[in-house]
């Protein structure tokens, strides 16, 4: 037999100032009640809580809604916050990882389709490299791409001065992503790639460049 699950208290809370009573004092009772684990969460003293038991519902709700909605505030802030460094941490090991070929850097799908998108209110992705460009496209291109990693197994990305392409189906199938340039007043929802160049003796052997190669494979003019 599954075992019950209890009540969220604050869950409980919240449903119970939606349609207060005139002259019923049930949320102060259950403040009272659930003192212990409702002061905490709520900012307040088990005092505080428990001398609300006889405070008429009308007095006392809107005060609650308050304190709810600041909660909702801090904790959105918080989820961005986390999103954004999990964003941040995803574009420094994108960057840390590309492979180049012929001027364009490629780009590993995992990170870029997956960790990169997780702050949603970052309205831009810039891919820049040091010495040679900086490609800026719009981040919903990307998560609009990032599909297609559901429904084939050869999707590959690559960045150059002019766009990002994707390509996958042995580059039968195609995006070229225009690169955009942002307002200035969205500067702050810019997220940046920073493009590193590594070296790799696999691209320095005399016998040519095997990525090269691969990326023609999949459809890319190089």
């Amino acid at each position: 037999m599954p075992r019950r699950v209890p009540p969220d208290p604050v869950a409980e809370l919240a449903r119970l100032i939606r349609h207060p009573e005139p002259g019923a004092t049930y949320v102060g009772e259950f403040l009272a009640s659930h003192a212990v684990a409702l002061a905490p969460v709520l900012g307040l003293s088990e005092g505080e809580l428990r001398r609300n038991r006889e405070r008429p519902d009308e007095h006392l709700v809107p005060e609650l809604r308050d304190v709810l909605a600041r909660l909702r505030s801090r904790a959105d802030q918080a989820d961005r916050t986390r999103r954004r460094e999990r964003s941040l941490a995803a574009a420094e090991r994108l960057g840390a990882t590309t492979l180049w070929s012929e001027g364009a850097a490629v780009l590993d799908v995992e990170l870029l389709f997956g960790e990169v998108l997780t702050d949603r209110h970052v309205k831009f992705i810039a891919f820049r490299s040091a010495d040679e460009f900086t490609t800026t496209v719009h981040r919903q291109r990307v998560a609009d791409s990032a599909r297609l990693r559901r429904i084939h197994v050869d999707v590959a990305a690559r960045v150059d001065g002019q766009g990002l392409h994707v390509r996958w189906k042995g580059g039968r199938g195609g995006y070229n992503w225009v690169a955009q340039t942002p307002p200035a007043a969205i500067q702050a929802d810019v997220l940046t790639v920073p493009l590193r160049r590594r070296a790799c003796a696999a691209l320095q052997r005399p016998r040519g460049a095997w990525l090269g190669g691969v990326l023609r494979e999949l459809g890319y003019v190089l």
